[in-house]
This record gives C-alpha cells, sequence and structure tokens, in this order.
C-alpha cells in the first residue's frame, strides 16, 4: 500500500522556497528538518495546548529527545508540500511523532521524533487525559526499519 497523507490524522501545507533549495536545485536536507519542526510545533500547539498552555504546576513541557529522518526521493522545486503527521507509539513519559513529507502525492522522506513530556525538569509521565488524547492522534510510522 502506498502511504498517503489521509493516513494521518493532522497534515499541513508549506510552500519550498528559493532558499529551501541546495546547489543541485532540490530541497535541501536542512530545508526538510524545519518544515518537519513546523508540523510537529504545529500540531502540538493545535492539539496539546490544554497541557502546554496550563499554570504551573500542571503546565507540561515537551523535550526532543531523537530525531530520525530518512530520505527517499528528491524534492521538486517549486512545490508545495504536504507535512502529515501522527503519533505511533506512546510510552510512560515519551511518545513518538511520526512524519511524511508529500509533494503531488509523492512520498518524499519520512521521520520520528521522541518527545520526552516533562513538568519542568526531568522527564515525567504523560498525564491520563493527555494520553487519552495522543490515543485519538495514530499513526504509522513511515521509516523503513
Amino acid at each position: 500500500m502506498t502511504p498517503s497523507p489521509d493516513d494521518f490524522p493532522f497534515r499541513i501545507e508549506i510552500p519550498a522556497r528559493f532558499a529551501d533549495l541546495d546547489v543541485n536545485m532540490h530541497l535541501n536536507n536542512t530545508a526538510v528538518s524545519t518544515f518537519y519542526e513546523d508540523a510537529r510545533t504545529t500540531m502540538h500547539m493545535a492539539k496539546l495546548r490544554p497541557w502546554l498552555g496550563a499554570e504551573p504546576p500542571r503546565r507540561s513541557r515537551l523535550f526532543v529527545a531523537r530525531t530520525t529522518i530518512e530520505y527517499f526521493v528528491e524534492g521538486p522545486y517549486p512545490a508545495t508540500y504536504t507535512v502529515a503527521i501522527g503519533i505511533s507509539k506512546v510510552g510512560t513519559a515519551s511518545f513518538v511523532d511520526s512524519l511524511g513529507l508529500f509533494t503531488g502525492g509523492q512520498l518524499i522522506g519520512a521521520c520520528d521524533t521522541v518527545m520526552v513530556h516533562s513538568f519542568g525538569s526531568g522527564s515525567a509521565p504523560i498525564p491520563d487525559d493527555m494520553r487519552e488524547l495522543l490515543a485519538t492522534l495514530t499513526a504509522t510510522s513511515l521509516l523503513r526499519h
């Protein structure tokens, strides 16, 4: 089955800028990583605002523990990219954002980012109500393991 942005519960559109290109006139790897970051933070702010915007001591913080990116094909320019995102795994104090980068229906690359939950210093268990919400945002990782 060919992956599609519709396989993910959250999506954003990002038009590539000329500044996002490498010397070969393809989408630069650094630009791709910022596309993933934009999608990840946009989803977190849209879906996790009740926790991220709460007053201390209930205010949750998220930290990136690890990001893995795979590039499958070169990204063309000009193009508008769809970055699709969902949650592929939820642990005690962390979860995995899994993202796919698409243009014209083609999968360009994939990214998994491990996010660690905290209340300020060190990791802390994900609150039950946040865990319930994360369970509604499921997706499958597109990384080739």
